[in-house]
């Protein structure tokens, strides 16, 4: 306590004032007549007083930024490099000083983060957004994947079409060897697609993250993340596959959740948080009707495009299996796998924003570029 009177009365005075010697009373009487000068409210540490009026009361600036307000649209994506600092000084995945959430509860309508929807028709919009701004890469990724994959069904189907003529017995069954070849060709090929669609879905998470983060990169740097990894994301594919279908052979609901849960969110968990299966179902579980509801319907949108397209391939097939093959890997493998990375990529996204309102595109982006 300060040994200072207060203001408007005298120590020495009798009647309102304190007596030399005695500590001042907050409560003391002002002399008659004299300026009322109100007591300080709380400890005045250092003897700093309150500065009334120099701060407009219920408007308090917490590092800067008025709580309770974020402009969303102050932030123009293009204007500045993410992955920076916060006005304040904080990092983006923090909330704002003395504990405050640094964005509201997800509001409806459409959000400026370019992979956070707010609403089921922006999740719709960001997917396009993510077509629009990455489908050249995703594009190549997806022919590297595909391709391999696509000529070595076409060989396959002509071997196994050549020893199935060829490959008979005299009482008309499939010789040993015959059946022998065939598993070894079909190990082969589900061996080779299990490794170059790892490979495949990790560098398009990369590519749809930075590209949305405005982060530029080589293909040089995608491939060398993509090998970092693709072994977490061919074991755990494979895990969640065997679970998938034991729920579906034991009860057909237990493989719709299953199902459900990895798709909506363990690409990203495996390849963004570098975590196991049981976050997937941390991140799915609170939100797993809408989740679904947006699986539906992009498992309906692609039933939907693959029948107008067989319609064009199918008297194609029919001359050549390998031309076939090919074509409808461009016509509907492709195009379709574009649009599932960008939609697997908003999904994780949007889990992740409704569990941790901080998480936005520059937090996925310094996720994915740790070390």
């Amino acid at each position: 306590m300060s040994d200072e009177p207060p203001q408007g009365g005298d120590p020495r005075q009798g009647a309102g004032g304190s007596s030399p010697g005695q500590p001042d009373r907050p409560g003391a009487q002002q002399p008659h007549g004299g300026r009322y000068e109100p007591p300080p409210y709380g400890p005045q540490y250092g003897g700093q007083q309150p500065q009334y009026g120099g701060q407009q009361y219920g408007t308090p600036q917490y590092g800067g930024q008025q709580y309770g307000t974020p402009q969303y649209g102050s932030q123009h994506y293009g204007a500045q490099q993410y992955g920076g600092p916060e006005p304040t000084g904080q990092p983006y995945a923090y909330p704002a000083p003395g504990g405050y959430p640094a964005y509201p509860a997800a509001p409806s309508g459409t959000s400026p983060d370019p992979l956070v929807p707010f609403s089921f028709g922006d999740w719709f919009s960001k997917i396009v957004g993510v077509v629009q701004r990455s489908w050249k890469p995703l594009a190549l990724i997806q022919l590297a994947v595909y391709i391999p994959i696509a000529i070595l069904n076409a060989v396959a189907a002509l071997a196994g079409y050549t020893a199935a003529t060829s490959g008979l017995d005299p009482t008309g069954l499939p010789s040993p060897g015959f059946l022998t070849g065939t598993l070894l060709v079909g190990l082969l090929l589900f061996a080779v697609s299990l490794v170059v669609s790892a490979l495949g879905q990790a560098a398009s998470v990369f590519v749809v993250v930075r590209d949305a983060a405005q982060r530029p990169y080589t293909p040089q740097q995608a491939l060398a993340f993509a090998r970092s990894r693709a072994l977490p994301v061919i074991g755990w594919s494979l895990l969640a596959g065997l679970l998938v279908m034991l729920g579906f052979f034991a009860l057909v609901l237990p493989g719709i959740y299953l199902a459900t849960v990895f798709a909506g969110a363990l690409l990203g968990v495996v390849v963004v948080e570098r975590a196991g299966m049981g976050r997937a179902f941390t991140l799915v579980n609170p939100r797993f009707f809408p989740v679904l509801g947006r699986l539906l319907v992009l498992l309906v949108a692609a039933i939907v495009a693959s029948l107008l397209v067989s319609l064009v391939v199918g008297p194609i097939v029919t001359l050549s299996p390998v031309l076939g093959q090919l074509v409808s890997t461009v016509l509907i493998g492709i195009p379709v796998a574009v649009v599932a990375a960008g939609a697997t990529v908003v999904t994780y996204a949007e889990n992740r924003f409704h569990e941790y309102n901080p998480v936005h595109t520059p937090v996925l982006a310094d996720e994915i570029d740790r070390p």
